[in-house]
């Protein structure tokens, strides 16, 4: 409507023609033209020339930030963008929830070795926990999900792979009753790798042809596991079983193609490649976030849903968290976390100053601050780097990192 004043879209504002980020609808063709670019947008009641009319008040939505409408053209659920808690504020919540979801797997995955029962009801209750989480801010865990030892990877790659799915689910806008599912199906998806000896497991070369055949077996195994003993729906049961088919029909155990696959297994096996090449494995070097995105887009076409993948792109990120970037200072930092409009502008601990030498405490700054407004010269993102620049540690520095000050 006419004179109401955008403050948001659902979508990045890099994404699209606007030119401002915040503007007043004065005519029907930009009306028109948020109709073709966006499912819906937020408008600031205070910034608004006209009085909201009452048939948008089911809609208000209330932050920290202003209070406002949001106008939908469809009933599809959609969090709000805005964060409802701090980075910092909710970074020990999350740091208590990983731990106990981390615990619950080595616990599930030792049952499963000994042939006991797994308690789904406990995993449903963290799982719900979780995306509680990621719906506060998904930044947190997201942050956490880069703290993960090469002897450890089972374990905590089905934490992150949960994380991961969360996150996007958020960003597609899930319900969260499906994003409890979603995130259920993906922390055990890979809880059928019980099956496969440790030595193929944690083989540091390539695997023979008859290693390859019984690792090929655990999604059929944690299918039948989940099956026989759990009161599972059959749509998160295909997740663990199909997690590793892939669209063009090149994957296993059956060889399917992406129409076969439903929406939830598409996402898992998206999240499920990303955690896997940026993660430390035996048998490789952990690569950065960004590369790892890069790499993925050439894969698409064969491997994945192309329109999600597109949509998992834009949930993280030019600069996801995790990625190492150079500043055009010169400083060197770790991205933590990314808001939707300010994606060329993320969050960044330092690490490294201009001259490359090692920051004696924390400093974390929020490049797209207003405090950088009138400088000069504000700090910006020149470049990613790979993992291990400089001898950064990535890992070893967010083990280190207790993220004391907060960011301008």
């Amino acid at each position: 409507m006419t004179g109401m004043y955008v403050a948001k879209l659902d979508r990045p504002w890099l994404d699209t023609s606007f030119l401002f980020q915040g503007f007043v609808i004065n005519n029907m063709d930009i009306i028109s033209e948020l109709r073709s670019t966006c499912d819906f947008v937020y408008v600031d009641e205070e910034k608004s020339k006209i009085v909201i009319p009452k048939k948008f008040n089911d809609h208000t939505v209330t932050s920290n930030i202003a209070n406002r409408t949001e106008l939908r053209r469809s009933k599809k659920f959609i969090y709000d963008s805005v964060d409802q808690q701090t980075f910092k504020t909710e970074l020990p919540i999350a740091r208590a929830l990983q731990t106990d979801t981390r615990a619950y797997i080595n616990d599930a995955l030792d049952d499963v070795r000994l042939g006991r029962s797994i308690n789904t009801n406990d995993a449903k209750q963290l799982v719900a926990n979780l995306a509680e989480s990621v719906v506060r801010n998904p930044n947190a865990l997201l942050w956490l999900s880069h703290l993960k030892q090469r002897d450890e990877y089972t374990a905590i790659h089905s934490v992150n792979v949960c994380i991961l799915a969360l996150t996007f689910g958020r960003n597609l806008g899930l319900p969260k009753n499906e994003l409890n599912q979603l995130g259920l199906g993906a922390l055990l998806h890979d809880i059928g790798k019980m099956v496969v000896p440790l030595e193929i497991l944690n083989k540091p070369g390539a695997l023979t042809a008859k290693e390859f055949l019984a690792l090929k077996e655990h999604p059929s195994f944690g299918y039948d596991l989940l099956k026989t003993k759990n009161k599972l729906p059959e749509f998160l049961l295909e997740v663990v079983k199909y997690h590793h088919e892939r669209e063009n029909g090149s994957g296993y155990p059956n060889g399917l193609i992406g129409r076969q696959l439903n929406q939830f297994t598409k996402i898992v096996t998206i999240v499920d490649v990303y955690d896997a090449i940026t993660s430390d494995r035996v048998y490789h070097d952990a690569i950065n976030p960004s590369v790892a995105l890069n790499k993925m887009y050439t894969w698409a076409p064969k491997d994945f849903d192309k329109n999600l993948f597109n949509e998992f792109i834009k949930c993280l990120g030019i600069y996801p968290v995790g990625s190492l970037v150079e500043l055009n200072t010169g400083e060197v930092g770790i991205v933590t976390s990314s808001a939707q409009n300010h994606r060329l502008k993320p969050t960044v601990l330092l690490v490294l100053d201009k001259d490359k030498s090692t920051y004696k405490s924390n400093k974390l700054i929020n490049l797209a601050s207003s405090v950088w407004r009138h400088d000069p010269k504000p700090r910006e993102v020149l470049r990613v780097i790979e993992n291990h620049s400089y001898g950064i540690d990535v890992n070893k520095v967010l083990v280190s990192s207790m993220l004391d000050n907060v960011a301008n």
